[in-house]
């Protein structure tokens, strides 16, 4: 059932609100003015009303894959660096690294030269 709210009372006459106060569950005096008739009706109201609670809605959790990884003997791990001091890194059969460097170099050279000559 729908409560009346204060200014729906305030427009009715003591009779409609004693009718209303049976209506929902009250007995009113009718002697009483018709602004205490009106304070009882809406403290009534407030206290019977049910406040149901929402239901909340489903909260997404993101998931997480886990890798686990199993122990292995922290001794038997070695790391090597990526280029050793002593060791030639060879790249497309046979040319090493400082001969491929020196040959960028003189390319890089070539071309600035090319550019300021025809520029």
């Amino acid at each position: 059932m729908k409560f009346k709210t204060e200014l729906e009372l305030k427009d009715m006459s003591k009779k409609e609100i004693d009718a209303y106060g049976d209506s929902i569950g009250m007995n009113l005096d009718r002697r009483l003015k018709k602004d205490k008739l009106i304070s009882q009706v809406l403290d009534y109201q407030l206290e019977n009303t049910k406040v149901e609670p929402q239901p909340k809605a489903p909260v997404e959790v993101p998931t997480v894959e886990v890798t686990v990884i199993p122990e292995t003997d922290a001794n038997a791990v070695t790391t090597k660096p990526a280029f050793p001091e002593n060791e030639t890194i060879t790249f497309l059969d046979g040319i090493d690294k400082r001969s491929l460097l020196i040959g960028g170099i003189a390319l890089l050279v070539i071309v600035i030269i090319l550019i300021l000559v025809f520029a």
